[in-house]
């Protein structure tokens, strides 16, 4: 038997295990138990990350890390990869990124390196089907095969935003940054945007994307097209808010969505632009925005509090 590591990432769990006959089991009261027994059983692709060695996530302690990763399935516990990578990151969808000598690649479920070691880094996931990588200071991304559908010629770039109008409408966006210039990309790796906007956001679940035309904010559709003219000095955040009565506080993403808008300021002010693309701005001596029978406070274009009209 030989000690090892199992890292449940659900829980960022580290716990201590053993593998023997090329089995990793769970090593609990020295007693050997199946790793699903205590293993987060919400894991993409049965694939479960485990290392051997010593690692720590204290960066002032790099020096002593002699860890070497691996997977295993965890149904079976049966190892698909030995200890050989030098980190090795969940699965996310049917790859999963790896770490060797300071190269990033991915593997998939049979334990394949199915995108070479030759990044400086690269995101997490393929989603809708293409993933950023780096090299150097400049930015492209590939899809599932390692194949470049974007050139490595880009200084920033964001994951992916579903923009389509239902989920049987398979759109998505991308942020990318060329030449001090932002566009964006679609899921093809095609431009909606060439870059040449002096400064952009992602999209957001309202479909929207604040860009930035000589010198204010305004907002455009997938397509590309404006559907806010460009009269903002700035645009702050993206809030999604539930409105329930027990709700005084301002709580993010909520499950049952009833408000959703944008900080936005205009003339000096900061008010909201609404889905329907509605512009609120505070009343003259208001600290705050009315929106239907709730106050909106804004400060620096984050919300800082939403309370309800008394009476």
């Amino acid at each position: 038997m030989k000690k090892c590591t199992i890292y449940d990432c659900e829980w960022n769990l580290y716990l201590e295990g053993v593998v023997k006959n090329n089995t990793v089991y769970i090593l609990e009261n020295e007693t050997l138990l199946p790793a699903w027994r205590r293993v987060c059983e919400h894991v993409d692709y049965d694939m479960v990350q485990y290392f051997t060695g010593y690692y720590s996530k204290d960066p002032l302690e790099t020096n002593k890390d002699t860890s070497k990763w691996g997977y295993f399935r965890l149904s079976t516990g049966k190892v698909i990869v030995p200890p050989y990578y030098d980190y090795a990151y969940p699965f996310y969808g049917d790859r999963a990124s790896v770490i060797k000598e300071n190269k990033y690649g991915f593997i998939d479920p049979e334990g394949r390196l199915v995108v070479d070691l030759i990044w400086d880094e690269t995101g997490r996931a393929f989603y809708p089907g293409l993933c950023w990588v780096k090299t150097g200071s400049k930015y492209g991304y590939v899809n599932k095969n390692g194949e470049v559908v974007v050139p490595v010629q880009l200084e920033e770039v964001r994951n992916f935003r579903f923009v389509g109008k239902d989920y049987t409408d398979q759109q998505y966006a991308a942020l990318v940054k060329k030449d001090g210039k932002y566009g964006f990309i679609n899921q093809k790796g095609r431009y909606i945007i060439e870059p040449i906007l002096e400064g952009a956001k992602s999209f957001c679940s309202l479909r929207l994307a604040p860009v930035m035309v000589k010198g204010e904010w305004g907002f455009i559709n997938p397509q590309g097209d404006f559907v806010q003219a460009p009269e903002f000095n700035q645009v702050g955040g993206y809030y999604s808010f539930s409105l329930s009565e027990h709700n005084s506080k301002v709580e993010s993403i909520f499950r049952n969505q009833d408000l959703e808008f944008y900080t936005v300021q205009k003339e000096g002010q900061w008010g909201l632009l609404d889905s329907d693309l509605n512009i609120f701005l505070p009343e003259p001596g208001r600290n705050y925005v009315l929106l239907g029978d709730r106050k909106v406070y804004i400060k620096e274009g984050k919300v800082t509090g939403i309370r309800k009209i008394s009476g």
